[in-house]
């Protein structure tokens, strides 16, 4: 899509007048599947991309840019922000949040995809909404302070305020089937948290629902969500399951398991090895998913379901044949 048509697209819908409008900032794997369950209950569904692109279904995508953003915000209902907090000044992601705060309506509704790395480590303890957060990275702590910035602006102009902290994010396309079969895995690391990123969706897709229907019995003005499935289990445990699983289907040897180490730890990598905690969902399930299971309540399930999926990579692989 060219810019010229981008701009023309854009103006149509600032002069829309839509009751549900989503607007996505950043338009990657969780605003895409967020986009995606989302239809039912919007009227429109924007999502921005850093390149100009054509539309995805009815969900309209434009450039990242504040002359494009603008014009949009006066309409909207709700902004989900699936970008993380910048390293350094990004003026235009600046400007944008600048003409949130001016044009964005009173009492609407503001999302932030936050990360579990915020409470640091609990030596193996359970952590809540309400536990300490001690971070001890620096992503971590930017996106600690991310939450501290967005709490300040929302309260100043009065929007509604959900932090989504997830756990680590698995699904199609990336998960530990994908970290074996590559030969990417590090060993290592105490217990570890995940959500498949469909559950992750589901239940953000269901907090705009019912801030949309005004649920003012559960929910509050600013609202902190985990969002993590029911068993929290060490890396090494998940490893060994997806190997299984892919051993089953004919697709890993283990005869030749020649695993390929990184030659350098990651800063993820230290903090599996250096952080541990066990994330509790009472609060998502309660409240977004009105006491209702996962998709995939635990890891297992949903390696499975990928592995029986046509779309993934292996099955295009030549298979194992021992």
């Amino acid at each position: 899509m060219s810019f010229q048509r981008s701009i023309s697209v854009i103006a149509v819908l600032g002069r829309a007048v839509c009751a549900f409008h989503l607007l996505i900032l950043g338009y990657g794997r969780v605003g895409r599947d967020v986009a995606h369950d989302a239809q039912s209950i919007f009227t429109t569904i924007t999502g921005t991309v850093r390149q100009p692109s054509e539309p995805v279904g009815n969900i309209h995508l434009i450039p990242f840019q504040d002359r494009c953003i603008q014009p949009l915000l006066s309409n909207c209902s709700h902004i989900l922000i699936a970008l993380p907090p910048p390293r350094e000044k990004d003026d235009e992601l600046e400007a944008v949040l600048q003409s949130i705060q001016q044009q964005f309506p009173r009492n609407g509704w503001i999302g932030i995809i936050s990360t579990t790395g915020v409470y640091g480590d609990h030596q193996g303890s359970w952590v809540t909404e309400t536990s300490v957060c001690s971070p001890s990275s620096e992503s971590a702590s930017r996106f600690l302070q991310w939450e501290h910035e967005w709490r300040k602006k929302c309260q100043h102009n009065g929007y509604q305020l959900a932090i989504f902290r997830c756990a680590g994010i698995y699904g199609p396309g990336r998960s530990a089937l994908h970290t074996v079969y590559r030969n990417t895995a590090s060993e290592g690391g105490g217990i570890t948290n995940r959500i498949h990123t469909h559950d992750l969706s589901r239940a953000v897709v269901e907090c705009m629902r019912k801030s949309r229907i005004g649920d003012e019995s559960s929910m509050g003005d600013c609202e902190i969500f985990n969002l993590a499935d029911d068993l929290p289990e060490s890396r090494a445990v998940v490893l060994k399951y997806a190997r299984d699983l892919l051993q089953s289907g004919g697709l890993w040897d283990n005869t030749t398991d020649n695993m390929v180490l990184p030659s350098k730890t990651s800063n993820r990598a230290r903090r599996r090895e250096t952080e541990e905690k066990r994330v509790c969902n009472r609060k998502m399930k309660k409240i977004l998913l009105d006491g209702t299971n996962l998709i995939f309540p635990t890891y297992k399930e949903g390696l499975r379901h990928i592995l029986e999926q046509p779309s993934e990579p292996w099955w295009e692989r030549k298979v194992y044949h021992p």
